[in-house]
């Protein structure tokens, strides 16, 4: 690593530090509800317990807010699924939502779907089906990846990315996240993404539905993918063709 990509991680590092502290405040400022209920979860989960990550949660909650979702997907749960479930229960009391809105919030570990369901706020459980589903593997086109076994079909508006882990069950080899493909293939509606830095997803979600759909934002810290439909999935031969390959003479 040269001195100036160390330089630049370091700095990085410490503006995503003086971020979290400032989305902190502005929670607890603003939102002083929504700051207690992550910090009880938080307690509840007891000594091992993640890291809370401000940045991230000010995002979804933004985005949830603004968007006003029926139907949210969340691939890996935590304490994010506080944060949406919050968010929907606020739209519905500000009359955004037609209905009761629902967060769909999947787990593949056992013991954390334990811990989770066991520490959620008991006055958002209304708005969040947290399940655990063992992970499988599926291919889209060229690409093999891996998705939660049993998410149900909803008509989801908004996907939170951020599971299952990535590792194929049958070799290991590392693949990526698939289920936002799966979700947006029978979709009747365009749908929004958010990913939690998963590189190997982004690369993939690229080729599939092209580069003016896909971006970084949040210092790269998050992608952003959409809003897309199943009409921007692109088959194989879209993929190879939108590739230049430079020819050499010999």
């Amino acid at each position: 690593m040269n001195i100036f990509t160390e330089t630049k991680k370091r700095i990085l590092g410490k503006y995503r530090y003086y971020r979290e502290r400032v989305d902190e405040g502005t929670m607890h400022a603003k939102h002083k509800g929504l700051w207690e209920a992550v910090n009880d979860y938080h307690a509840m989960l007891g000594a091992g317990s993640l890291r809370k990550n401000w940045t991230k949660y000010a995002l979804l909650y933004s985005v949830v807010r603004r968007r006003k979702p029926q139907e949210v997907l969340e691939l890996g749960s935590g304490m994010s699924t506080v944060i949406i479930a919050y968010a929907l229960m606020e739209n519905e009391r500000d009359g955004y939502a037609s209905g009761t809105p629902r967060l769909t919030s999947m787990e593949e570990s056992e013991r954390y779907h334990h811990q989770n369901t066991k520490a959620f706020p008991v006055f958002l459980k209304k708005y969040a089906d947290i399940r655990m589903s063992q992970k499988t593997e599926n291919f889209y086109h060229l690409f093999r990846g891996v998705s939660y076994a049993d998410v149900p079909a909803r008509p989801y508006d908004l996907v939170f990315v951020d599971g299952p882990t990535t590792r194929a069950p049958s070799d290991g080899h590392k693949t990526f996240d698939a289920d936002l493909l799966n979700v947006v293939a029978r979709s009747e509606k365009p749908v929004l993404a958010i990913v939690d830095l998963r590189l190997s997803a982004l690369w993939v979600y690229e080729q599939v539905f092209g580069r003016a759909k896909v971006r970084l934002g949040h210092g790269g810290a998050y992608g952003f993918v959409g809003p897309v439909t199943k009409k921007d999935m692109r088959t194989t031969n879209a993929i190879i063709g939108m590739h230049t390959f430079r020819t050499t003479f010999r």
